[in-house]
């Protein structure tokens, strides 16, 4: 079991910011789903032996989607079709079903009124080619566990123990997916031990697949003699999949490897140290620069590249670049600063820039940064940091308080690795001051003894902030906004959440919301 964990906290706020039917017109509109009347064989049916069900509502009805929306547990073998007649919906099976088994169809929002599209609500089928039908159920809610929401379409999959099956390639015996609300409720199963899992199966193939589907599972064993209700499950995204090269793209000035991810950091070592080139990366892609002109060699480089769950691959590239145009067009170096002109500056005073290729050549005394109406003054080698491949800039300047900060970056303060000098640019932003921020203070109850990462994350899901604690904590500088605390219990306390692992059965860290 989970345990429970209470979140006591004290704000201080600070801050001041076919066949086609004709619809009938007027009259009410029509609001009620239509209704099955009949059905062939009846509902609940024992002893069933047919390949075909026919549906009879009391309306016309239409069933485009029934292919996606119709869910059948057991999943039966073999193929099935689907034919709307006006009033009925007859599914055609190529093989007959299992014996002595309990069938379920839930029909979801496959059919729907022809005139205003209402969904048959509720809608199920049941039979049992056995001489009963299963009563067992299993029901519950799923959420996100990062992100605290309802997860909808999370397909709930019962593996039944008495059957020989894996985890990534078989298919479930029993499964349904939640409603909007995140909801699931499995009803007519057989008694019996199953292994649960919930997943997000984005590629409908019934399977799960750990590259880029969100999963939770159970622990111990289900054991369904009685019907089980108010499970809970949280998915995640563990991701044990390493990243993969897609292609290699050759030009005169750049050699492209892309991968089939994003990735959170890279490593890049030469064969030949004289022979090391300039590169970065951005997403899926690295890239190499020809720095070297009219070296025609051959560039060896051994790529380490990790992706955001710490996934690696160890890659060497091979390349050689084009032969490059005898004319050369003037260009300019790219630059993001961050903040940009006329957005707020917060406190303590920092400037990002970004640079589309590595630079080569800075001459920092022709960045000028001034205060209200004082001297400017220019930024020196200690002020600065750069990013390991020099795509990034941080400028942290110790300047007194004011209201309006400007800086001034002089033409041809940089040069890249491939010759182009940067245009003048100059940026102003108004200064947010202390008074303008909040402050967060409070105390996290429960796991006592445990590491806990505290975030607290805006409303576009983007931490702010971030700090580890014991028990009792404050944030301060907190810009105006909604905003909610998220806190990891830090089991192997490496700083960060950790996920978990379906084939150790290896629950991910335990998080919590205020």
């Amino acid at each position: 079991m989970i345990k429970k964990l209470a979140v006591s906290i004290v704000i201080l706020i600070l801050c001041i910011r076919c066949a086609q039917y004709a619809t009938p017109t007027g009259g009410k509109k029509d609001e009620i789903p239509p209704k099955v009347v009949s059905s062939k064989p009846v509902n609940k049916s024992l002893n069933f032996n047919s390949k075909e069900i026919e549906l009879v509502f009391d309306e016309l009805i239409e069933s485009t989607n029934l292919q996606q929306e119709l869910l059948i547990t057991p999943k039966p073998d073999g193929l099935w079709t689907v034919k709307n007649k006006g009033y009925s919906v007859i599914l055609k099976f190529d093989t007959l079903f299992k014996s002595n088994t309990t069938y379920t169809f839930n029909f979801r929002n496959g059919i729907k009124d022809l005139s205003e599209k209402n969904p048959a609500s509720n809608l199920k089928y049941i039979f049992s080619t056995g001489s009963k039908i299963d009563s067992m159920s299993y029901s519950g809610s799923v959420s996100y566990l990062l992100r605290n929401k309802p997860a909808a379409e999370i397909t709930v999959g019962l593996f039944d123990l008495r059957d020989t099956f894996k985890l990534k390639s078989s298919k479930p015996y029993y499964f349904i997916k939640t409603d909007t609300s995140g909801l699931f409720n499995l009803e007519n199963l057989r008694d019996g031990n199953y292994k649960v899992i919930a997943f997000n199966d984005r590629n409908n193939n019934s399977m799960y697949d750990d590259k880029n589907e969100d999963i939770a599972f159970k622990t111990d064993t289900l054991k369904l003699f009685k019907p089980i209700a108010n499970e809970v499950f949280k998915v995640a995204l563990f991701d044990k999949k390493i990243p993969k090269v897609q292609k290699n793209t050759s030009r005169a000035e750049e050699h492209n490897v892309t991968f089939d991810e994003n990735l959170k950091t890279i490593k890049v070592s030469f064969k030949n140290k004289n022979d090391s080139i300039p590169y970065s990366y951005k997403d899926k892609i690295i890239t190499f620069y020809n720095a070297r002109k009219n070296d025609k060699d051959s560039v060896f480089a051994k790529i380490i590249a990790i992706d955001s769950s710490d996934n690696q691959l160890e890659y060497e590239a091979r390349f050689k670049f084009r032969e490059a145009d005898k004319k050369k067009k003037d260009r300019f170096v790219s630059m993001n600063v961050q903040p940009s002109t006329s957005n707020d500056m917060e406190w303590p005073l920092k400037y990002e820039i970004f640079f589309d290729k590595p630079i080569q050549t800075e001459f920092l005394n022709k960045i000028k940064i001034k205060m209200d109406s004082t001297i400017k003054d220019s930024v020196n080698i200690k002020e600065v940091i750069w990013n390991e491949n020099k795509t990034k800039l941080t400028i942290n300047k110790p300047i007194k308080k004011g209201k309006v900060v400007s800086m001034l970056i002089e033409k041809n303060t940089f040069i890249n690795c491939l010759g182009d000098s940067s245009s003048m640019m100059n940026i102003v932003n108004p200064i947010m001051n202390e008074e303008d921020y909040g402050i967060l203070t409070g105390k996290v109850i429960g796991m006592k003894g445990k590491k806990k990462i505290l975030q607290l994350i805006n409303e576009n899901e983007v931490i702010t902030k971030e700090l580890i604690t014991d028990e009792k904590f404050e944030i301060k500088l907190i810009k105006e906004g909604t905003y909610f605390v998220r806190i990891i219990i830090d089991e192997d306390k490496n700083g960060k959440w950790s996920r978990g692992d379906l084939e150790k059965n290896l629950q991910p860290e335990s998080v919590f919301f205020s």
